[in-house]
């Protein structure tokens, strides 16, 4: 049973991140926005559906500056990405048809989607396709906690059906500058160089959109952005970082 208060799902949310339920993530989200996510990553798939086209002429006249030859390899790549099969690698590696994907309901076809960004899955991936050392299997675990140490700061809601929770990555929030030398600052008058220690280096909060549910419980909106899973990244091998950026994932 869901939460009765915003922050309530987002914590359960967090415990079962921590925990990588994604199976129980998806069952805290709101359903409506999970089938119209399941919608959304369906017509990406299907080959019969149209996506937009870019040309080299268009490209060239959205960049004058860019030669040619560049516009060219742009715009196979951009033909690339949005090969079905493409797609299918891009939004749900594992899995070998889109045939699989429809058999799915839309809640599992979501924890799908959340696991495949996990660390560990990454890390999998990689160590499989020979890109990142076997050994990196047993540091997943220090990705995941990184990743999902979340803190919530706050909610408010926004109307009767929707609310935001305010959080921060990190449990504090607060990394030490490169020097804590007052030295290297001398030029900074103290209040100053108190006030850029406590600013520079923290990354700003995220917000997460809850929309209540018709028995009163507050649910997660499921999206392309959600809890920033989708951009996470991190190396995984020499000089090499995957991570699920998805620009194809926004097209429609």
């Amino acid at each position: 049973m869901t939460s009765t208060d915003a922050m309530g799902v987002f914590q359960e949310a967090i415990a079962a991140l921590k925990a990588q339920d994604f199976v129980r993530l998806a069952g805290l989200c709101d359903p409506v926005s999970l089938r119209s996510f399941q919608r959304s990553v369906l017509s990406q798939l299907d080959p019969h559906v149209s996506h937009a086209t870019l040309t080299v002429e268009q490209l060239m006249q959205a960049v004058p500056d860019m030669p040619r030859q560049v516009a060219e390899y742009q715009t196979a790549q951009y033909r690339r990405d949005g090969d079905p099969a493409r797609r299918l690698e891009r939004l749900l590696p594992g899995f070998e048809s889109v045939e699989a994907v429809r058999a799915l309901d839309a809640g599992q076809l979501f924890s799908a989607w959340i696991e495949a960004r996990s660390p560990r899955r990454i890390v999998e991936r990689e160590v499989a396709a020979g890109r990142a050392a076997p050994e990196m299997l047993a540091v997943a675990a220090e990705f995941s906690d990184r990743m999902y140490d979340f803190l919530a700061l706050g909610a408010v809601e926004d109307g009767a059906r929707t609310a935001y929770v305010l959080y921060r990555i990190g449990a504090d929030g607060r990394q030490p500058q490169a020097s804590d030398d007052r030295a290297d600052f001398a030029e900074l008058p103290d209040e100053e160089y108190e006030l850029s220690r406590e600013t520079e280096g923290v990354a700003p909060p995220q917000v997460a959109r809850c929309i209540r549910q018709p028995d009163g419980s507050w649910r997660l909106y499921a999206d392309y952005d959600f809890l920033s899973l989708g951009s996470f990244a991190i190396q995984v091998g020499p000089g090499r970082e995957e991570s699920p950026d998805h620009p194809a994932e926004r097209a429609s």
